[in-house]
């Protein structure tokens, strides 16, 4: 999940990204394009990670994935995740039918503090629950609402999207730069299980 996790926040990234292009201003330019390569590098970090064998593996491999699968201990996270997508899928798509009938530059703030506030729902599983959900959901949210009252005050729209794509930008690459250090650290993990069961099967 964490290796598929970096590849969602590196594509997340390049998105959130792309709106300081927009502005038309050169200091959102210039971040937006520092961000961006930490986009491009986050998927390079997957694929590199992948290669290196710590993504699942199909049947006959011969080892064991580092990474939590639903036959593992991953379960709960899995379906929390679902739900958690469904959840912000659902709540974009009503968003965004309503707000196109009454300003369509609210659409992106509203759906920053609609991606803030879905981190949240990982705080509630035992299986997922960390601090940094908490203060992702607080970032996000804080964004969101800052921009929709930037937006109702007459600020440049495409000026306030510049800057909550790169602030959102920052949640994912804080997100995926977390997933990738927590796969670093699953080789040693990995040794130990896989040494375990040659005792073992010796035995």
């Amino acid at each position: 999940m964490r290796w598929i996790g970096i590849v969602l926040m590196g594509v997340f990234t390049l998105f959130w990204t792309s709106w300081a292009f927009g502005a038309g201003v050169g200091a959102l330019t210039a971040i937006g394009a520092i961000f961006f390569a930490a986009g491009v590098a986050l998927l390079l970090a997957a694929v590199v990670l992948f290669r290196r064998g710590f993504a699942p593996r199909g049947r006959g491999s011969g080892s064991e994935s580092d990474v939590h699968t639903p036959s593992q201990d991953g379960s709960p996270r899995l379906r929390l995740l679902n739900f958690a997508l469904l959840v912000e899928f659902v709540a974009i798509i009503v968003a965004v039918q309503i707000l196109r009938h009454v300003d369509v530059d609210l659409i992106q703030p509203v759906i920053a503090l609609i991606v803030g506030a879905h981190f949240a729902i990982f705080w509630f599983s035992p299986a997922t629950r960390n601090v940094l959900h908490l203060w992702m959901t607080a970032a996000g949210v804080a964004i969101g609402v800052a921009a929709i009252v930037a937006v109702l005050r007459d600020a440049s729209p495409a000026v306030v999207h510049g800057w909550v794509g790169l602030a959102m930008s920052a949640i994912t690459l804080t997100y995926g730069a977390s997933f990738v250090a927590l796969l670093r650290s699953a080789p040693d993990l990995h040794r130990s299980r896989v040494g375990a069961a040659s005792v073992d099967s010796e035995a």
